[in-house]
């Protein structure tokens, strides 16, 4: 019994530290932040926000590659620490190959697709170091198959088949062309508006008049849903007793909108509650139950603490802080899940 409590105040005086970290990394205290997290990974090394938030801040990619494969080494599908460290393996891949490492890019290239087998920019520069046209083409085939009109792996290909008895990588000629294709976007005619030596791989969208009209359509894109998030917490703010409310990320522990809060802190809330829906989870599964969760209600002296997971945005959930003494929770759980409903993230 004593172990067992023992236990469970060792957890907790680790997610208290996250929580200290999380806060001080929002403060621009990355130095106070890694401290927190190293303590709290002695503590608590299971918790696998810890390693996310230590690989997020440091500024080592061999650190950040430890860091995501500890997260890996515990939870081999994890979606983060997968997606993070083949974005981290695919950067590490194209510095190789722009110094000329062949060989090493190809390595770490591969391994990031093994992590992403989606990761277009990844197969693109594996098809810029390949030993053969005939794995150039099998690489921006990949593309092609992830985006049918991906712009730089057709342009790349009709490069290939501009030359088709020059294939092989060997080819002086052909090899000239394709470390042109290296080159920075700023190397090559911005004035023409021509896709020239640096164009193809880092710049998608042609001339700078198209680039521009994409970057709006992106913006506005980006803007719609931040509206859309903001409106949907507003709303909520209408319950009897509201408090507080904010759409966190259960993937990261991250608060992507809130609203309210009083003398609530929303984002350490957010880190906090992420642990109780995954131990929840976790529990079910234990149990064997093959059932999702409606909502989770943490009744306290003087509030009402809700949780709802979105059932169609699996890994994100509202939190919702109502004053005990002025709710209705039946409205108020209506309220929540009406809200989830009209949510588009």
């Amino acid at each position: 019994m004593g172990a067992r409590l023992r236990q469970v105040e060792s957890v907790s005086e680790g997610a208290e530290l996250l929580q200290e970290a999380v806060k001080a990394a929002r403060r621009g205290d990355s130095g106070v932040a890694r401290t927190l997290l190293l303590r709290a990974s002695v503590i608590e090394p299971a918790l696998d926000l810890i390693w996310l938030w230590l690989a997020q801040l440091s500024s080592s990619p061999s650190d950040k590659e430890s860091y995501l494969r500890h997260v890996l080494a515990m939870q081999p599908e994890h979606k983060v620490a997968r997606a993070g460290l083949a974005d981290l393996l695919c950067e590490e891949g194209i510095t190789a190959a722009k110094t000329g490492s062949r060989t090493r890019a190809r390595e770490l290239l591969a391994r990031s697709i093994e992590l992403d087998r989606d990761k277009q920019e990844a197969w693109l520069w594996l098809a810029a170091v390949a030993e053969s046209g005939e794995d150039r083409r099998r690489d921006l085939a990949q593309v092609l198959a992830i985006e049918p009109g991906h712009r730089q792996a057709l342009a790349l290909l009709a490069l290939l088949d501009a030359r088709p008895d020059e294939e092989d990588a060997g080819s002086a000629e052909i090899e000239t062309s394709w470390q042109h294709l290296l080159l920075e976007p700023e190397e090559r005619s911005e004035e023409t508006g021509e896709i020239g030596a640096g164009g193809l791989l880092r710049n998608p969208f042609g001339n700078t008049a198209d680039r521009e009209t994409n970057l709006e359509n992106h913006t506005n894109k980006r803007s719609s849903a931040m509206a859309s998030i903001k409106e949907s917490l507003q709303s909520l703010a209408e319950v009897d007793g509201f408090i507080g409310t904010c759409l966190v990320d259960s993937n990261s522990g991250m608060m992507m909108g809130s609203e309210g809060g009083g003398t609530i802190d929303l984002e350490a809330a957010a880190a906090g509650n992420t642990e109780v829906v995954r131990a929840k989870r976790k529990t079910m599964a234990t149990l064997g139950l093959k059932d999702g969760i409606e909502d989770i209600l943490i009744t306290l002296g003087k509030q009402y603490h809700l949780i709802r997971p979105l059932t169609a945005k699996d890994g994100l959930f509202i939190y919702l802080v109502l004053d005990k003494g002025r709710s209705n929770l039946a409205l108020a759980r209506h309220k929540l899940a009406s809200t989830e409903k009209d949510l588009v993230v």
